[in-house]
């Protein structure tokens, strides 16, 4: 229903936040980049490829930023994990209202973070499932900037399978 909606709130001058697939095109904005920055001075990760080894690809953004270090980083799993909440009560609980100014209050910074973490990865259920529709119509849309994304970038995204 958002992606159906994005036509209107566009219209309507919505920020990008709620303007879905329009925010998921990139290749203009790498090019922009690129071409004020100069290209060897810009370095695109994949998603993916932070998830499967996040040790490496954050070595590798400190070395090409000139930072001398010998460090491992700690593993990151999941970040910002969605889903749809198990239980509605609590994830409106958890969203900032005068509730949660009030403990923010009465509990310290730092525990209240893990226990907010904790109590919203508990409460995050599965995602929603995206239909082979609307799937297959996503992909074809994207298809042209997917491969000027990865022709600049010289390799594949994996987006498209």
């Amino acid at each position: 229903s958002a992606l159906a909606k994005e036509c209107e709130r566009k219209s309507h001058g919505y920020a990008d936040i709620w303007l879905y697939k329009n925010s998921g095109y990139y290749a203009d904005a790498l090019e922009y980049y690129m071409r004020v920055f100069g290209k060897e001075n810009v370095k695109i990760f994949f998603y993916d490829e932070f998830l499967h080894d996040n040790n490496t690809i954050l070595q590798e953004i400190c070395s090409f930023a000139g930072v001398e270090l010998n460090y491992r980083f700690q593993h990151v799993s999941e970040v910002n994990k969605s889903g749809l909440p198990k239980l509605a009560f609590v994830a409106k609980l958890l969203a900032p209202n005068m509730f949660t100014y009030i403990l923010r209050r009465i509990i310290p910074q730092g525990a209240g973070r893990v226990v907010r973490k904790v109590i919203k990865d508990w409460n995050t259920g599965s995602k929603p499932i995206l239909s082979n529709h609307i799937r297959v119509s996503l992909l074809a849309d994207y298809k042209e900037d997917i491969l000027r994304v990865e022709s600049l970038v010289g390799r594949q995204s994996g987006w498209l399978r």
